[in-house]
């Protein structure tokens, strides 16, 4: 089972807007072969506070079986939907390594996602 990190990035939203970003993308992608989906907790609220946890902002953890064609095609997802949405870039880390999806060409955008599904698959 492999845990990723995506992260959406985008210094000309506000919170609200990224939060409603990552709700948008989780639904993108809840379906592609993923066990799980949610928003990433920050710990506990402070004191005074109504919620019980912090949740971070436009952060997704995805829990799935490490599958390099099941992987392939959940980057592929965020790549989609990111190109549709328009924000600045979406991170996705999974072992300590870190593929940035933005607004590169197809064909650079293809050639870095099947050298990050590769070498986190290996």
């Amino acid at each position: 089972m492999a845990q990723l990190l995506i992260r959406i990035k985008d210094d000309q939203s506000p919170p609200e807007h990224l939060d409603d970003l990552a709700t948008d993308l989780r639904e993108a992608i809840i379906g592609s072969g993923t066990d799980s989906v949610s928003k990433r907790s920050e710990g506990a609220a402070g004191a005074g506070t109504r919620g019980t946890e912090l949740i971070a902002v436009g952060v997704l953890i995805v829990q799935m079986a490490l599958d390099a064609g099941l992987f392939a095609d959940l980057v592929w997802r965020i790549r989609d939907w990111s190109s549709r949405q328009r924000v600045q870039h979406v991170e996705i880390e999974l072992n300590g390594s870190r593929l940035v999806v933005s607004d590169a060409t197809v064909e650079q955008q293809q050639a870095l996602i099947d050298h990050f599904v590769k070498a986190t698959s290996e």
